[in-house]
């Protein structure tokens, strides 16, 4: 299951500590799971579902995967969020040759209807792996079957 902690930060306004008001501040770690999952593979094909990024023998191309998720009971400021991945029982996490890959999570700016309804073809292939890295990790061979976080 792939879910996502966000830490909220609920404190006073700047301004209002510069001025020397004593307010309290909390944080708390609120576990998100995951609404919709997906793949976009190079070609524009569409996979409802899971994740699996990089080059797959046998399937049309790379792919690039998604999450998204629903905030809407999130209040406050969103300060820092960690995800956790993990492969399925019996399914290797890493196939590649090579004896290291890059997993880099990026900023998408395809819309959630498009995404999600597998209508976004090669344009969301391509917004899935360009703008801004908000984090990556470096995999290697010796995670066999693992979760992730980041």
């Amino acid at each position: 299951m792939t879910k996502i902690n966000y830490q909220i930060k609920l404190c006073c306004a700047a301004a209002l500590c510069l001025l020397g008001a004593s307010l309290p501040c909390y944080s708390a770690i609120i576990p998100l799971p995951a609404t919709t999952s997906g793949r976009y593979f190079d070609s524009g094909v569409f996979l409802s579902g899971g994740y699996g990024t990089g080059w797959h023998s046998g399937l049309p191309g790379e792919a690039r995967s998604f999450f998204s998720f629903n905030l809407a009971g999130v209040t406050g400021t969103i300060i820092s969020a960690t995800m956790h991945l993990q492969t399925a029982p019996g399914f290797g996490s890493y196939l590649s040759g090579d004896p290291t890959e890059t997993l880099s999570l990026f900023d998408v700016s395809t819309a959630i209807a498009s995404l999600s309804g597998g209508s976004g073809g090669i344009p969301a292939f391509t917004d899935l792996g360009t703008g801004t890295v908000f984090g990556s990790l470096v995999v290697d061979n010796t995670a066999g079957n693992s979760s992730t976080s980041r």
